[in-house]
């Protein structure tokens, strides 16, 4: 009879683990596919001329959970949709909601009339939480005399830039012919893969038997990529936290930077 005490108490505490381990209360289960953000054409305010800083982009945003926080290319979010004090240049807004869920708008161009100095900007990937992403600038049209600079640094006569790290850069571009300059948003992605990185660290501690599978405790399954993607801003909160996984071993810094760095990249099917 002791034994068999001993063998329910055992079972017990295995089963206790077990309901612990994923429930239907997982913190996790939020779907990010419905936000989006746009800037529409009546959003747009083109500056007056080089000098002038007088343009402005106001953002619509919809779907998620409420409040909003708007972000301008890569910069501080703040409760506000509209951006002023802008001058000629490329822009990107991204919106959080109460989630944490973040997506971002196509890119849109305030433009000086007159002027038609351009340019692109590739990268190469920086590696996860590495620096070895590089920036090569390519202007056309204007004097043909250029200086470029990335951020608010210097403006300098190379146009490739080394020693990126990942996450989105504000590359500028200056007509010394005329003084007027063109600003566009670059971003760097770490290169992290879904199917290498990710998909392993989800099938080893998420998308296990009684869990994130069909008829599991959690409220929804991630056993595609787009389950995945769908809940990703979650995935990197929850898991930088400790909050999840549940129960079982907890990820290594590794596998959570892994994750961030997948997720900051746009949770990309790669």
């Amino acid at each position: 009879m002791k034994k068999y005490l001993i063998r329910l108490s055992v079972l017990g505490v295995i089963a206790a683990m077990i309901l612990n381990a994923c429930s239907s209360d997982d913190p996790e289960s939020v779907d990010c596919s419905t936000l989006a953000v746009s800037i529409p054409d009546t959003g747009k305010k083109n500056p007056t001329d080089c000098a002038s800083t007088d343009g402005g982009i106001t953002a619509s945003a919809t779907g998620g959970k409420e409040q909003y926080q708007y972000s301008l290319n890569g910069g501080s979010f703040q409760s506000n949709p509209e951006f002023v004090n802008l001058s000629a240049g490329e822009y990107t807004v991204t919106v959080r909601d109460a989630n944490n869920c973040e997506v971002s708008s196509t890119a849109v161009t305030l433009a000086v009339a007159g002027v038609t100095v351009n340019f692109t900007a590739t990268s190469t990937i920086s590696g996860c939480k590495g620096g070895q992403g590089t920036i090569t600038i390519t202007a056309t049209g204007g004097s043909g005399n250029f200086s470029y600079r990335i951020g608010s640094g210097s403006f300098v006569t190379t146009n490739v830039f080394d020693a990126q790290t990942a996450g989105e850069k504000s590359v500028t571009v200056k007509d010394n012919g005329d003084n007027c300059t063109i600003t566009k948003s670059v971003r760097v992605l770490t290169g992290t893969s879904y199917n290498d990185d990710i998909k392993p660290i989800i099938e080893t501690s998420c998308a296990v038997s009684g869990c994130h599978v069909s008829g599991g405790a959690a409220p929804f399954a991630l056993t595609t990529v787009k389950s995945v993607q769908d809940h990703a801003s979650s995935i990197k909160t929850v898991t930088a936290n400790g909050s999840m996984p549940k129960g079982g071993p907890p990820l290594s810094q590794a596998e959570k930077d892994k994750i961030a760095c997948w997720v900051d990249d746009g949770a990309p099917n790669n």
